[in-house]
């Protein structure tokens, strides 16, 4: 049973008389990478429009449907930067001044070491025990008890910043993103009209979402 797969922008059928083929090039892995990433920050940048908002600060529920937002932001923001399948393409961060860089860490520490992970300085449990007064009565426990105590709110602060981030990546993925177009078209032309014509037709993938552990395609 395959899941259905929603894309960055609604799927459009080729126009009459035009036939859509799926690309194979030298530079395709770099933009299929690219593209990835792309999406990654838009994700992002979409919790945090939705965030932003929201009342936040009037929000005293916790746990709040507000929360899974700048969770899921900062969770689709962390993703962009890991070590797994997208090796052609990375995140260029030669453009951030120092104070972005500094904030870009806090972000990424924040995903690595609170969401992802128990051990950090942003949460704590504490086990207490409600004692007898031994004046009033006898010496004893009446209660045992824990309180975990963790982050759960976003400043709209370094909501801001983070949406900020995630724009300033989009914007520097799409310039390079157009190269690459450029690049793949000189690179069909290049192959020729008849192979060119020989790829494959193109069909929206349906993706399988049974397996977790599967490989990206």
């Amino acid at each position: 049973m395959s899941e259905k797969s929603p894309t960055d922008t609604p799927y459009r059928q080729p126009e009459a008389g035009r036939r859509r083929v799926v690309v194979k090039t030298p530079s395709l892995n770099e933009l299929r990478d690219l593209a990835s990433l792309r999406r990654d920050f838009m994700l992002a940048a979409s919790f945090l429009d939705f965030y932003l908002a929201s009342e936040i600060e009037d929000d005293a529920e916790s746990p709040s449907p507000t929360d899974a937002l700048w969770i899921a932001a900062v969770t689709a923001y962390g993703r962009a930067f890991g070590t797994g399948q997208r090796h052609a393409g990375r995140v260029e961060m030669t453009s951030l001044d120092a104070e972005s860089v500094r904030a870009h860490m806090y972000f990424i520490d924040l995903r690595n070491k609170y969401i992802a992970h128990s051990v950090n300085g942003f949460e704590a449990t504490t086990v207490f025990a409600d004692l007898t007064d031994p004046a009033q009565e006898q010496a004893g426990i009446e209660l045992l008890g824990e309180l975990h105590t963790r982050l759960s709110r976003l400043s709209r602060e370094r909501a801001v910043t983070l949406k900020w981030l995630c724009d300033h990546h989009v914007s520097a993925l799409a310039v390079r993103i157009d190269r690459l177009h450029r690049q793949v078209a000189n690179e069909l032309t290049e192959l020729g009209q008849e192979a060119a014509y020989a790829m494959p037709d193109f069909s929206p993938p349906t993706l399988e979402g049974m397996n977790p552990r599967s490989k990206r395609r």
